[in-house]
């Protein structure tokens, strides 16, 4: 899984890649005896109207690193591959980690467009935070233990030349078939408690996550209003700083060029603060909330295996003498699904609910810390320009 919550996830060895044979005297694929992969998302770069986003990898004790330029389409395309594995049993349960979306698409991003809240320092830092985001999703892959044996992702990860692939675009008819199916498929009784009360718990969970995440929002745009407003003070106190013609003017003037410093102080701290919120809490709700929905949709096609088991058992019992035994090998079938999909699911789950606890845990640590040390920085800048307000 990746962090959530950000990338460090659960304590487990990353699976090793499988050869691969890129065709390139330089792109050899990983030896299946090597260790474990480090991978890294460095830096995007413009090209026309997408972005290109360099992915190194290599062994975590080899000398041989790969470097390849993929866009998000790649990345989207890795993984529809993954979603239609033929070779995995009970796919369905798997609980994929979560693709993050394209760049404007994340709510942060878009979220503080819309109010126009965005400053230059933080447009800067989107592409680092989706380098971040992608990065942990290939850790994701990577630890997964089934899912980072694929050779999908070690062709991801080593031929320069991206995997065809087109766009699957549906039609408005479609999606709104598929919404009402989904509405009276999700509210189909679980013959299981366990996954039952699951989807019951994924469900609270997912609606609070969106909250914080909309709560947290509006604290940063807070945060930035409040920089702009102290740097406007800033300015205006600088406006009333004329040539000193007497000793009182000289005195107002250098108490107005101090505490315009001080508003500037202030305001470099709200921008540090929000900075660090955004790449601590923001990155890890972000990803909080991608994991309860990947969750919800593992889910929900463990129901809808479960609807094709007893739609298939209510066949078999009205199915005449000369069609039962194809309703019966019907029957088999999707009860053999069924079996297998929730098998794979109850790993999933409970690799997921050690994943979130750690992951998020740590990023609370990490945004206390970050909130603690740049008070501390604040504290010590305020305390120096008071000294000089005092020798004034």
């Amino acid at each position: 899984m990746d962090e959530c919550c950000g990338g460090e996830a659960q304590q487990r060895e990353p699976a090793v890649l499988p050869d691969v044979d890129s065709g390139g005297e330089d792109q050899g694929g990983f030896d299946a005896d090597e260790p474990t992969v480090e991978v890294h998302v460095s830096t995007a770069s413009v090209d026309g109207d997408s972005l290109l986003f360099v992915v190194s990898s290599s062994r975590v004790f080899g000398q041989v690193r790969y470097s390849v330029d993929r866009d998000y389409d790649d990345f989207e395309a890795l993984q529809h591959s993954l979603f239609s594995l033929e070779d995995v049993k009970g796919l369905s349960g798997m609980l994929f980690p979560p693709l993050p979306p394209s760049l404007s698409s994340t709510p942060l991003n878009s979220e503080m467009r819309s109010r126009k809240q965005l400053v230059p320092v933080l447009q800067e830092d989107e592409k680092s935070r989706q380098c971040r985001a992608l990065e942990a999703y290939l850790q994701a892959l990577l630890k997964h233990p089934i899912l980072g044996t694929k050779l999908a992702i070690s062709s991801f990860l080593i031929q320069r030349d991206a995997m065809a692939h087109r766009k699957m675009k549906k039609g408005m008819f479609s999606k709104f078939h598929l919404a009402v199916e989904e509405m009276w498929k999700e509210k189909h009784k679980d013959v299981d408690e366990f996954f039952q009360g699951e989807r019951e718990v994924n469900l609270a969970c997912l609606v609070r996550g969106m909250t914080m995440l909309e709560k947290f929002i509006d604290v940063a745009v807070c945060e930035h209003k409040m920089a702009v407003a102290l740097n406007y003070l800033s300015t205006m106190l600088l406006h009333n700083v004329s040539p000193a013609d007497s000793p009182e003017n000289e005195h107002f003037c250098r108490t107005m060029v101090q505490s315009s410093k001080v508003m500037q102080t202030v305001k470099k701290g709200f921008d540090i603060q929000l900075k660090h919120e955004l790449n601590s809490l923001g990155f890890a709700l972000e990803q909080y909330v991608r994991y309860q929905e990947a969750e919800k949709d593992m889910l929900f096609r463990r129901t809808c295996r479960l609807i094709d088991m007893e739609n298939a058992a209510r066949a078999l019992e009205r199915a005449k003498p000369a069609k039962k035994a194809m309703a019966e090998a019907a029957q088999v079938t999707a009860e053999k699904a069924f079996k297998e999909t929730t098998e794979v699911a109850r790993k999933e789950i409970d690799m997921f609910h050690q994943h979130t606890s750690t992951v998020f845990l740590s990023a609370l640590n990490n945004f206390a810390h970050n909130q603690c040390s740049t008070a501390r920085i604040l504290l010590r800048g305020l305390q120096e320009h008071l000294d000089e307000l005092r020798q004034l």
